[in-house]
């Protein structure tokens, strides 16, 4: 998961995206990998871009579970208030 994360930083390609709305995306590999990461972005200072991890799970299902998604939705939400 951290090279996917590289590869997104740097715009490399060998990663999948998908959005959850209000900022929130999930990152994978773009092979077979189980790993999901849950981040957003953050831009700081003269436009650098800062990736948060809110979680990593293991795919065992289609689509992300509820309970995976309200976790990282609270992560992020906090991470905005203590930011500010």
């Amino acid at each position: 998961m951290y090279d996917a994360m590289e590869s997104y930083r740097d715009d490399e390609g060998g990663y999948r995206l998908a959005s959850y709305g209000d900022e929130l995306l999930m990152l994978t590999d773009g092979g077979r990998g189980q790993g999901r990461c849950l981040f957003f972005k953050v831009l700081k200072v003269k436009d650098e871009e800062r990736l948060v991890a809110l979680l990593f799970y293991k795919k065992e299902t289609a689509k992300a579970p509820n309970r995976v998604v309200d976790t990282a939705r609270k992560r992020m939400r906090k991470y905005e208030a203590e930011n500010q």
